[in-house]
This record gives structure tokens, C-alpha cells and sequence, in this order.
């Protein structure tokens, strides 16, 4: 995700640390903004989206006109930055996706065998733009980063970015009001920081307490349990010896 271009033979041990440090935090922030080979391989045209202009560039026919029509406007209007091949249509994602397992393997053919180099740099400096951000947050004004803004936490069906979103939260507490960002989508405006702040911390109140209360049920349907058994027993002995 970005040029590596860190020598560890000339560095110490704590420069080593601080450095896996910031590729954690990197890799984490990856997962929660989609820059990730398997977002940039479905973008398509149909729904474009900022991941579209970060990967592609106008077509030649229009990049030269301004404008495509006739049989070309049939065609995509981007291209791929490496490969130069026209974005798939979703369509034609689709056919090769089915494909996949058998015959075109994991990738199927999206970087048309070329290493993504324009897109490496582009990532590259979009993390040089993360490291130098003061806070990592959308109050920092780095627009290239909000732009690409992190996923909203509704969304987190899978257990990398679920994952992702406690590892930043362990470490940058401060962005909790935009890693979950319940009520609001948005936590730029202050009053809509402050509104998410205040509805996380109620809602992890309200999950120790659910959680508080099943222990409590448990442990008293255990000991209840327990005691009907010893209870049961009690009565089977004494029958047996009358």
C-alpha cells in the first residue's frame, strides 16, 4: 500500500518499533478507507465513486475532446493508470469473476500482469499525507485523506474492519466520534463530534450492564440448578435406605 523504502539495517531497535508502529497504522486505515487491491479492482463507472479518480485517468478519445459520443461513448471513459485497459463494467467484472477459482486465479487479470506502479505512488503519498497529519482526523483539513474517508462503521459486515476500527481506537482514542460514528455520518461540525462522543460512551454502558445481567442470570440459574440437583439426590438416597 505505498513504496517501501525503509532500509532496517541502518536503524535502531527503537526506530524499527516506531516504524511498524506507523505501517500498523497505515494497514489499519487502509481497511477503513477501501485502499486495498480488492475496492480498487471493482470500481466501475456505474457508481463512481473518489476510489475511481484515485486508480484511473480519462480514456485518450476523452482526455482529448472533453467529451466521447458515437460508438466510444459505448466504451469506458477511464482507464486503468498502469495497465492503461479501460475500467470493467460491472458486467464485465461479473463475467470474470466467475472465472476466478478456475481458471483467471484471485486477481483475474485486473492489472493486466504490470506491476501497479502510478497507483503505488499515489498511495504513498496519500500515507505521507496520514503521517504528517497532526491527529489522523478529518479536523486536520488534509483533503486528499477526507476525500477518501473512512468506511461508516454501519457498513463493518466483516472482521478486518471491525478489527481495524478497535486497533485505531486503542491507540487514538480521540478519534473514537469518527471511528463510530453513530448518529452522524459526518463528524466534522463539532456539535456532531460531541453527539457521537456522548452516544458511544451510552452505548458501552448499556452493553456492560446487558452484560452485567447475563452473568448474574447464569450464575443464578447455576446455583439453582445446583441446588434442585442436590435436592433430587437427597431424596433418592433417603428412599433408597428407608
Amino acid at each position: 500500500m505505498g513504496e517501501d523504502d525503509f532500509d532496517s539495517t541502518s536503524r535502531s531497535p527503537t526506530d524499527l518499533q516506531a516504524e511498524v508502529q506507523r505501517r500498523k497504522d497505515w494497514f489499519f486505515e487502509c481497511q477503513l478507507r477501501k485502499l486495498n487491491l480488492d475496492s480498487f479492482r471493482n470500481v466501475n463507472e456505474t457508481f463512481p465513486d473518489q476510489l475511481l479518480e484515485l486508480v484511473s485517468d480519462p480514456s485518450p478519445e476523452a482526455a482529448s475532446t472533453g467529451n466521447v459520443s458515437g460508438d466510444a461513448a459505448k466504451r469506458s471513459k477511464r482507464t486503468q493508470l498502469d495497465s492503461g485497459r479501460p475500467i470493467w463494467t460491472i458486467e464485465e467484472r461479473e463475467q470474470r469473476v466467475a472465472f476466478k477459482e478456475s481458471a483467471l486465479g484471485r486477481e483475474y487479470g485486473w492489472l493486466d500482469n504490470k506491476r501497479p506502479k502510478k497507483i503505488s505512488e499515489k498511495l504513498s503519498a496519500l500515507k505521507k499525507q496520514f503521517e504528517e497529519s497532526l491527529y489522523s482526523s478529518v479536523i486536520d483539513g488534509t483533503k486528499s485523506l477526507n476525500l477518501l474517508a473512512r468506511k461508516d462503521a454501519s457498513t463493518d459486515h466483516d472482521l478486518p474492519q471491525a478489527t481495524s476500527r478497535v486497533e485505531i481506537a486503542l491507540t487514538k482514542p480521540w478519534l473514537i466520534p469518527e471511528l463510530y460514528n453513530t448518529p452522524n455520518a459526518d463528524a466534522t461540525p463539532v456539535d456532531n463530534w460531541i453527539a457521537n462522543a456522548e452516544a458511544f460512551v451510552s452505548n458501552y454502558e448499556k452493553e456492560l450492564l446487558q452484560v452485567k445481567d447475563y452473568y448474574f442470570k447464569k450464575k443464578y440459574f447455576y446455583k439453582k440448578t445446583k441446588n434442585e440437583n442436590l435436592s433430587s439426590t437427597k431424596r433418592f438416597r433417603d428412599k433408597i435406605y428407608q
